[in-house]
């Protein structure tokens, strides 16, 4: 018979957990260390610091307090403070963030956020807020501005939809950038096209507009004008023009200029792949398919 034990009563042994498992130690000693480290150009390259009650880790406990959540972190109140009681608190990322040696704070309607929380707020390129700034405009009109073009960025008014206006203006309204807009209109784009296109598309055909031209469409080019069928007869041998060249490439936006001026590509058939020939030595016998029948 299986003799059962008396249960002992004796209180459990608590082993104490080593300081290394705290929730707060590996940001105190990440403290300590960025301080100590002299090659660090953030912390004690420059001379940011610990005082010294923050030395005993248990004080440094004490005085910040638990952790609200995970996402905090230590925050100096004063960027080129020590580390201390006095300077320190727990701070979101976001906060932390606004808090840099190296954000754009701007001040608007008795508001102080960084510029990437005003691009948000305005619904205002970034980029266009830190040229303005660079060139000595006030927080409220770098903000507020109407997109125009950028300081020291020069360039003329583009017409388009019986409008004016310049290329910041027409990528700012559209959504898109002035580099994207202008590397269209650079790359010999039509107008319609270009503001026109979704971003991400450059590499694809535009979609077809039918025109509902006929042979006998007159077209204006180098002065005269004649029929479709006549152009396409008079360049048929310089550029290898067809018809359904040139309609095609009207249906795409192209100009008449450059529709009739541009060398039609030669499309190549392609090429057969060659099978290659296995001399009979080569080839072994063929493997009955199934598995083998048992004996």
């Amino acid at each position: 018979m299986k003799r059962l034990k008396a249960a002992s009563t004796r209180p459990p042994v608590v082993k104490p957990q080593p300081i290394s498992r705290h929730p707060l130690y590996g940001i105190w000693s990440g403290m300590h260390g960025r301080c100590r480290d002299l090659s660090d150009p953030n912390y004690g390259g420059r001379g940011i610091t610990v005082c010294e009650r923050w030395s005993d880790f248990e004080t440094f406990v004490a005085d910040m307090g638990p952790r609200p959540s995970p996402t905090h972190s230590i925050d100096r109140a004063d960027v080129n403070g020590p580390y201390s009681p006095a300077n320190c608190q727990w701070a979101t990322p976001a906060e932390q963030n606004m808090n840099k040696r190296n954000t754009l704070v701007l001040n608007f309607a008795g508001r102080e956020l960084p510029l990437v929380q005003w691009s948000r707020i305005m619904d205002v390129s970034p980029a266009l807020v830190a040229e303005r700034k660079a060139a000595g405009w006030d927080d409220t009109k770098a903000l507020t501005e109407h997109p125009g073009p950028a300081p020291g960025v020069k360039g003329p008014p583009i017409a388009h939809a019986s409008r004016r206006q310049h290329a910041d203006e027409w990528a700012h309204e559209l959504g898109m950038s002035r580099t994207g807009l202008r590397g269209r209109i650079a790359a010999g784009w039509p107008l319609e096209r270009a503001l026109s296109q979704p971003l991400g598309f450059e590499n694809q055909p535009a979609a077809r507009v039918r025109t509902g031209m006929t042979p006998d469409t007159p077209l204006t080019f180098d002065g005269r004008t004649q029929a479709a069928a006549g152009w396409v007869e008079e360049l048929r041998e310089p550029l290898r023009m067809t018809y359904a060249a040139l309609r095609g490439r009207l249906e795409l936006g192209w100009s008449v200029e450059r529709a009739l001026s541009t060398v039609v590509r030669e499309h190549r058939p392609r090429k057969a792949k060659a099978v290659r020939q296995v001399p009979p030595e080569f080839v072994g016998p063929r493997r009955p398919r199934g598995r083998p029948r048992k004996s």
